[in-house]
Formats: structure tokens, C-alpha cells, sequence
């Protein structure tokens, strides 16, 4: 079996993994899975690969490439709590820096409007963003979550730019805020089926797919929430 845009996740000192599961005797390809606790770990460093082992009995491949970067600080961890080579460590880096080149390539490459946020995500979890203002410059966003008493948020910004955050719902997001100077938002979904809620016509986007949110959905949003210069749902 294998694991893409997968993380590791610490639970009660022993270690998980969390992605999108592939090729699996329980699960439909591309389920969002948690496994069960790790017991062991091989590294396969001339295929950039890990073997993993848990108490269940199953067995998965994960590529380096396939990491998410949220997972970076977790990872040494891992290489300490295992015995594993810090070599794991520099070359997980290097497929990162490859990989972070051709994101923002694909950024470059459908942030066609000015003003626009593209988010890649996995199902409800995102895990890329990239902005492009009133020019050709494109910035990375800082994808940042957070957790309080009704749920978990997600909120991403650039300070005196914009602000565009959401509320994770059991199978996708429902808007809490929409400020500033965004217009459009592009969102690939690598994931499970994703649903967007906040207007009264949700987007539903499927696994593999894109969808854009643009001006007459923006202005459905503004409408709702009577203001003309922002959308924030309390």
C-alpha cells in the first residue's frame, strides 16, 4: 500500500501517519486515512522511500516527495525515536526544494488574474497557497491552522493585503472570512471530494479537479453579510 501527501502525526509519544491511501484491500484509493501506531521504519534512501510497519500488521511506502511540509519538525522526531539516518532528513529537504519549484511553477501558471489566491488541498486540508497581487509577483501564504471551541480554522493572509479564512466541517469548509484586496480564489483538489459552503449555492469540487470562485460568488457572499468592503462570518 502506499501513502501520498502524507504527514507524521505524534499520539501519546508513539507516532502515526496521515494521508491518502492507495492500493488498499479497506479503503477506496485516495480515502484520507490515520494508521494505526508505527512499530518500525526502513529507509530506502537510493529510492527516497520509507517502509512502514504498524501494529495492525500493515505495511505502507511513502516517497519523500510525497511529505507534506507541515511535517518537517515531526520528522526528526521520527529519525531520533527510531534509531533512522539524519541522511533521511537532507534528503527529504532536497525533494522538498524540487518539489516547492514546481508548485510555485503551477502557480505561476493558473493564477492568471490579478488579486488571486490559488490553494492546492488535499479533501478539507490545505496544504499550498500562493497569492498573486495587482502585478506579476507571486507570494507563498503561510497556511495557518487553528483550533477553538466550536472547531478548527484555517486562516490565510499577507498583512495589509488580504485575509481569507474557514471553518473545517466534517467533509470540507464553510467561509468565516473574506477581507481586503482578494477577488478570485483557484483551489486544486488532490484529495477526497471537497465542499465549499458560506453562499446559498455550495461548490462541490471532486478529487483531481479545480474549480474558481470569482466575482458573482464573492458578490453572493458580500450580499449576505451587508457590507460592500468584506465577508466575515461570526
Amino acid at each position: 500500500m502506499r501513502i501520498t501527501n502524507w504527514s507524521f502525526k505524534k499520539v501519546k509519544e508513539k507516532f502515526v501517519v496521515c494521508g491518502l491511501v492507495y492500493q488498499s484491500p479497506r479503503f477506496p484509493d485516495g480515502c484520507y486515512i490515520h494508521t494505526s501506531y508505527i512499530t518500525e521504519i526502513k529507509c530506502r534512501l537510493s529510492d527516497n522511500e520509507l517502509d512502514i510497519f504498524t501494529f495492525s500488521g500493515s505495511h505502507y511506502i511513502l516517497k519523500f516527495e510525497g511529505m507534506l511540509t507541515n511535517s518537517l519538525s515531526t520528522l526528526d522526531e521520527v529519525i531520533s525515536h527510531f534509531g533512522l539516518s539524519k541522511e533521511i532528513y537532507d534528503s527529504y529537504v532536497s525533494c522538498a526544494k524540487v518539489k516547492d519549484e514546481q508548485e510555485l511553477a503551477t502557480a505561476r501558471k493558473e493564477l492568471i488574474f490579478e488579486n488571486s489566491l490559488y490553494i492546492k488541498t488535499v479533501g478539507f486540508i490545505p496544504v499550498k497557497a500562493f497569492y498573486r497581487g495587482d502585478d506579476d509577483d507571486i507570494q507563498e501564504v503561510p497556511v495557518d491552522l487553528e483550533s477553538s471551541g466550536i472547531g478548527r480554522f484555517t486562516y490565510l493572509s499577507i498583512e495589509g493585503v488580504f485575509e481569507f479564512g474557514f471553518l473545517h466541517t466534517h467533509n470540507g469548509w464553510k467561509l468565516s472570512s473574506w477581507k481586503g484586496a482578494l477577488a478570485n480564489l483557484h483551489i486544486y483538489n488532490e484529495g477526497y471530494d471537497l465542499q465549499i459552503e458560506g453562499a446559498e449555492t455550495p461548490i462541490s469540487i471532486k478529487q483531481g479537479q479545480s474549480a474558481w470562485i470569482g466575482a458573482d460568488w464573492v458578490r453572493e457572499l458580500r450580499a449576505l453579510c451587508g457590507t460592500d468592503d468584506e465577508i466575515c462570518y461570526k
